[in-house]
């Protein structure tokens, strides 16, 4: 059940507006609490937390601006629902309550049960949905952040496996040098092997190097001028990466 606090410190309005925002069939009832005065609304603002305040702008102990601006401070940032009443028809003041936080407006005298209703509720519901974009966004915020770091700590992760691997690779391929300089074989599809080891080396490290390349530029960003490349050519390239 929704909850609305009504601040007004006139008897009959507030009992007009009680009887307007009685529920009919098919309506969700709204669960009413009243405050006489800008202080009332205060003490009950914070004791209720209601879902909207519908309040007077003509206070005796307050001005209904100063007060909405009072309510303002005792809420999340972008959080308050209020419909202020406004007396008078004077757009200035309207102007000024929905500058000052109000979702919206009504002008004394010139409003039925269904338009009071509309409003409340539309105001509610525009609340509603002012809170979810807001969960939204900090929400994927938070998800791009823990990417953020994810790519980072995999980037260094890569970046040091790279260096890590790159000193053995190196000794295998001096090692293989060796190896093939002073190697014989006694049958010849033995011999064949070499060339294949030799090629699968340097794949290797140049997978490595291209690993480093990829991290370290990830890390300074830099525009480079378009290459024209042929699908050809790439797909050459890629398969003699797969395929040593």
């Amino acid at each position: 059940m929704k909850k609305l606090l009504l601040v007004d410190d006139n008897e009959q309005d507030r009992a007009l507006y009680k009887r307007y925002l009685k529920p009919q069939p098919g309506e969700e009832q709204l669960q009413l609490h009243e405050a006489t005065s800008g202080a009332e609304a205060l003490t009950l603002f914070a004791q209720v937390q209601p879902d909207c305040v519908l309040l007077d702008y003509n206070l005796l102990d307050i001005d209904g601006l100063v007060l909405l601006e009072n309510l303002q401070k005792l809420s999340p940032p972008n959080s308050l629902c209020a419909v202020m009443i406004t007396g008078g028809g004077s757009e200035t003041l309207a102007v000024r309550a929905l500058t000052a936080g109000a979702l919206d407006y009504l002008i004394k005298g010139h409003f039925d049960r269904e338009l009071l209703t509309k409003t409340v509720r539309h105001a509610i519901e525009k609340n509603e949905w002012r809170q979810y974009q807001t969960s939204y966004h900090q929400q994927l915020q938070a998800a791009n952040q823990q990417l953020a770091r994810t790519n980072a700590d995999l980037d260094n992760f890569v970046y040091a496996a790279s260096h890590d691997l790159r000193q053995p690779v190196n000794n295998l391929l001096g090692l293989f040098e060796e190896i093939r300089r002073a190697a014989t074989f006694a049958d010849p599809v033995d011999a064949q092997l070499l060339p294949f080891m030799a090629k699968s080396l340097h794949a290797l490290s140049t997978t490595i190097d291209d690993l480093a390349t990829v991290v370290q530029e990830n890390r300074q960003p830099t525009q480079q001028a378009p290459e024209a490349v042929t699908l050809a050519g790439l797909a050459a390239d890629v398969l003699a990466t797969l395929h040593p």
